[in-house]
């Protein structure tokens, strides 16, 4: 469930989302807007009222969200690694073809390679940080968070959850885009940051349910 009174209520929504909004337009402020998502997720996680973060502790945000960031990427390594020789091997092999029409068909079919492997790594990786960020938020350990084995721990004892819960953060994510970039591309930055806010509340829902599934 979404309260979207967050939004409607909070006397202060105005300057959450200005400064939220600045954040986001820096480019490095996006991990502090990830640490206030991580908060969001911390209150859902403990039925409390989810309502909208001050920005009055960037350090302590900084911090989450660069713990939570550190999450995706160790995770993209492996297929970031994978994607690096593929694509060099391809390259590669293509110089040894004289008939330039055998060499485009060669890196045709390492790029198909490439994105079905790609594909089929991330999809998993996109589900399982769900319960990896429920993870974070609730005891702030990063080497908890990055070992797999305890996110599907989590995500098994809540499947559907999480997989909605993954599917609304992207479905959001490309609504909210998409609202922005109507609004003269300015929209885009408030957009991200109710976005972010959103995700906070998915997220801290599904693991609060993985978590009464496991008692």
């Amino acid at each position: 469930m979404v309260n979207l009174d967050v939004f409607t209520k909070d006397a202060d929504i105005g300057k959450k989302l200005l400064i939220g909004s600045l954040l986001v337009l820096t480019g490095f402020g996006i991990i502090a807007i990830l640490g206030w998502m991580m908060e969001i997720i911390r209150k859902v996680q403990r039925g409390e009222e989810p309502a909208l973060p001050e920005f009055d502790d960037i350090g302590t945000l900084f911090m989450d969200g660069l713990k939570l960031m550190a999450v995706g990427v160790v995770w993209s390594l492996p297929v970031a690694i994978l994607v690096v020789v593929l694509t060099t091997v391809g390259i590669g092999s293509a110089s040894f073809f004289n008939n330039a029409d055998d060499a485009a068909m060669l890196l045709v079919i390492i790029n198909l390679c490439v994105v079905g492997l790609v594909f089929a790594y991330l999809v998993p990786v996109f589900v399982l940080f769900v319960p990896a960020a429920g993870l974070l938020a609730e005891n702030g350990d990063l080497k908890e968070a990055l070992d797999p084995r305890n996110a599907i721990a989590i995500f098994r004892t809540n499947p559907g959850g999480f997989l909605l819960a993954m599917l609304l953060g992207t479905a959001v994510n490309s609504v909210m885009g998409s609202i922005g970039a109507i609004l003269c591309l300015i929209g885009i930055y408030p957009a991200m940051v109710v976005s972010y806010a959103l995700q906070g509340q998915f997220y801290g829902n599904a693991y609060r349910d993985a978590k009464k599934n496991k008692t």
